[in-house]
C-alpha cells in the first residue's frame, strides 16, 4: 500500500496549494476567506472545504505544507467566512435547492471534521493554533446545534447526519449527539440482503451511506457498521462496467443514467483493503491508482485524503510492518439477477448486459467503450412506451412483460353539480370501448450480445418500432453505407446490418423488420435522442420478431 500513502500525500499538497491560489486574499473584500462559489452563489461550504484541506495540510506529517504559516492563515480567514453563513439556529444552506438544512450541516461536517481531528492529533501549541482550533470547534458546535434541531429528506440522510453527530461528539463532547444517533438506528438500516440501499444510487449515495458507516464504525467503535459496507461493496462491483464506468440505470437518485467513474469507490475499497485484507479490494484499489497515475487525477484521491485520519494511520501503517495485501482479480464474470429492484447484470470480460424495470431503455448491451441501448415503443393512445412491469427468469434467459389498457369514458348518467369540468368527479364515468396492448420480450444472453424475441399483440393494426441507440459511427446495411453523426435517426429495411465504431469493432443486427415510417415522431414516445445515432425497426400488432444484436471484433466492410 505504500504508492497508495505517497498518493494520498501528493493529493493532499496539490488540493491544499489549489485551494492557497483560488482563496481570496482581499481584506477589504466581503468574500475573504472564501474559495470560489457554486453558481455564483455562496455560502459555508465556500470556506469549510477549503479550510478542511489547509487544515489536513497543514498536520499531515509528511506533506510539503505541513506546519506552513500561510495554510494556517487561509484556515482561519476561510473559517470566519463560512461562520458568517451558519444561522442562528446552527443550520446551514444548500444555496441549489435546501435552506436550513441540517442534512447540507451533515455533509460538512463529514468533510471538515476529519481535518479537525487530525489538527487535535497535530497538538495546539501556539497562539494561532489555538485560535484556529477555537473557531473549529465553535463551527463544529453550532452545526451540531443544527443536526439537532432540524431535520432530514431522503433515507441516506440519516446515515451521513449520525456519521457527523458521531464527529461532534468526539470533537465537542454533545451526549445528545449519540441520543439522536439512536433515533436514526431505532428505524433500522436500509440495506438488503444483496448489499443495496434503498435509493439504488450507484454513483452517488451508495458513497455516502458506506462512508457515513465507516465513520460511525471507526467514532463509536462499532465494527459491526463495517458488514453494511462489505455487502455494499460486493454488490456494486457487480455494476461496474467494461470502460470502468459505474451502471446506473436502476437508482432513483438524480445520478440515474449517468456514467460516474468506477473511482469513486476508491476511498471505500482501499479503506476496506487495508481493514479486512480484502484480496478483490485491494485489486481494485490498486488498479484504480494505476489510472490516476496514468491519467495524473487527483480529484479521486481527495475523499481518500480528507475522509479520516484513521484512513492516514491505517496508510501510515500498512507501510510500516504490515504484510503486503495479496490481490485477487474481481469477477469478470457473472450473471446477478437483483430481483427486489428490478434489474439483471451479466458480465462476461468486456461485453456487459443489463435489463431493467420500469425505464424505457429497458436494455443497455456494454462492449469495451461501445454502449447500446433498447427501447420498444407503440402509438397506443401515447401510452404505449414499453417500460418493464415483470422481469423474470426463465429457463435459458429471462422475460419482461408490459400490459396497458385503455379506452374512452361515457357521459356520466346522474348531470353534475357543475359544468367546471376540473370539479366533475370523473370516476363516476363509465368505461367503454376499453383496448389492450402487451409486450412480452424475452431475452436471452448470449457470449457478446442478446437474442431478442418480441411479442406485442392484444389491439390490431397498432403501430410499434423497436430502437437501437448507440454512439455515432458507419451504418452498413445490403444497399447503404453512411457515416452517421449524433442524432442520426435511421429506418433499417432489410433482415440484417452492422454498425462500425472506431476502432473497428462492430454491432450485427439481425431480423430486422420494416412496416412504416413513425420513429421519432411517434406520440407518446421519447423520440430521438440528440447524443446517439438510433436504427428503428418498425411494425404493428401483432406482432411476433426475433432480433439478435451481437459485437464482433476487427469486423471489416
Amino acid at each position: 500500500m505504500r504508492e497508495h500513502f505517497a498518493y494520498y500525500i501528493h493529493a493532499l499538497e496539490e488540493h491544499a496549494k489549489n485551494a492557497l491560489k483560488c482563496q481570496c486574499r482581499d481584506k477589504m473584500s466581503p468574500y475573504y476567506g472564501c474559495f470560489g462559489s457554486s453558481g455564483g452563489s455562496y455560502g459555508v461550504y465556500s470556506g469549510s472545504d477549503g479550510a478542511a484541506q489547509l487544515i489536513s495540510a497543514y498536520s499531515t506529517p509528511g506533506c510539503a505544507l505541513e506546519n506552513s504559516t500561510e495554510c494556517l492563515e487561509g484556515a482561519l480567514a476561510a473559517l470566519r467566512f463560512a461562520l458568517k453563513y451558519v444561522h442562528s439556529d446552527g443550520t446551514t444552506d444548500l444555496l441549489v435547492t435546501n435552506f436550513h438544512d441540517a442534512s447540507e450541516n451533515a455533509f460538512i461536517v463529514s468533510l471538515f471534521a476529519p481535518a479537525y481531528l487530525r489538527l487535535r492529533l497535530h497538538g495546539i501549541h501556539t497562539n494561532a493554533e489555538r485560535e484556529l482550533d477555537s473557531l473549529c470547534f465553535d463551527f463544529t458546535d453550532r452545526l451540531a446545534q443544527g443536526m439537532l434541531a432540524g431535520g432530514f429528506h431522503t433515507p441516506n440522510h440519516r446515515w451521513i447526519q449520525s456519521a457527523a453527530l458521531a464527529f461532534c461528539y468526539k470533537l465537542t463532547g454533545r451526549r445528545e449527539c449519540l441520543a439522536r444517533i439512536e433515533q436514526f438506528l431505532s428505524e433500522g438500516i436500509d440495506c438488503d440482503e444483496n448489499g443495496e440501499y434503498t435509493e439504488r444510487s450507484t454513483g452517488v449515495y451508495n458513497h455516502v451511506c458506506n462512508r457515513a458507516f465507516i465513520d460511525l464504525a471507526f467514532l463509536l467503535d462499532r465494527p459491526e457498521f463495517l458488514e453494511y459496507v462489505r455487502r455494499n461493496l460486493k454488490h456494486s462491483l457487480t455494476f461496474f462496467e467494461p470502460d470502468d464506468t459505474v451502471n446506473t440505470m436502476n437508482s432513483t437518485r438524480q445520478d440515474f443514467g449517468q456514467k460516474p467513474d468506477t473511482a469513486v469507490y476508491y476511498s471505500e475499497l482501499l479503506y476496506m483493503a487495508m481493514r479486512d485484507r480484502d484480496a478483490e479490494f485491494a485489486w481494485e484499489a490498486n488498479r484504480m491508482l494505476e489510472r490516476f497515475i496514468a491519467k495524473d487525477k487527483l480529484s479521486y484521491a481527495l475523499p481518500c485524503a480528507l475522509y479520516g485520519y484513521y484512513t492516514y494511520n491505517l496508510l501510515n501503517a500498512e507501510t510500516a510492518d504490515a504484510p503486503c495485501i495479496t490481490e485477487r482479480e474481481t469477477a469478470k464474470s457473472y450473471e446477478k439477477l437483483y430481483a427486489p429492484s428490478g434489474i439483471m447484470r451479466k458480465r462476461n470480460g468486456d461485453f456487459s448486459l443489463t435489463l431493467v424495470k420500469e425505464h424505457a431503455d429497458f436494455a443497455k448491451l456494454m462492449y469495451k467503450n461501445h454502449t447500446v441501448y433498447l427501447r420498444l415503443a407503440a402509438s397506443f393512445f401515447a401510452k404505449g412506451q414499453f417500460a418493464a412491469q415483470t422481469l423474470e427468469k426463465t429457463e435459458d434467459g429471462y422475460i419482461m412483460s408490459f400490459e396497458q389498457l385503455w379506452g374512452y369514458k361515457q357521459p356520466l348518467e346522474t348531470p353534475p353539480a357543475t359544468s367546471d369540468w376540473r370539479r366533475m368527479d370523473h370516476s363516476l364515468r363509465k368505461d367503454v370501448m376499453m383496448q389492450l396492448l402487451r409486450y412480452e420480450v424475452s431475452v436471452r444472453p448470449l457470449e457478446t450480445g442478446v437474442d431478442l424475441v418480441i411479442k406485442a399483440y392484444g389491439t390490431d393494426f397498432v403501430p410499434l418500432k423497436l430502437e437501437i441507440l448507440t454512439q455515432p459511427g458507419t451504418f452498413v446495411s445490403e444497399s447503404v453505407l453512411m457515416h452517421t453523426r449524433a442524432g442520426d435517426y435511421i429506418f433499417l429495411k432489410g433482415d440484417t446490418a452492422k454498425w462500425i465504431y472506431a476502432g473497428r469493432d462492430a454491432l450485427l443486427v439481425k431480423g430486422g423488420f420494416h412496416s412504416h415510417y413513425t420513429g421519432e415522431s411517434m406520440r407518446g414516445t421519447l423520440g430521438a435522442d440528440g447524443g446517439c445515432c438510433t436504427i428503428a425497426l418498425t411494425g404493428e400488432t401483432p406482432l411476433e420478431k426475433r432480433v439478435t444484436l451481437e459485437f464482433r471484433e476487427a469486423v471489416f466492410v
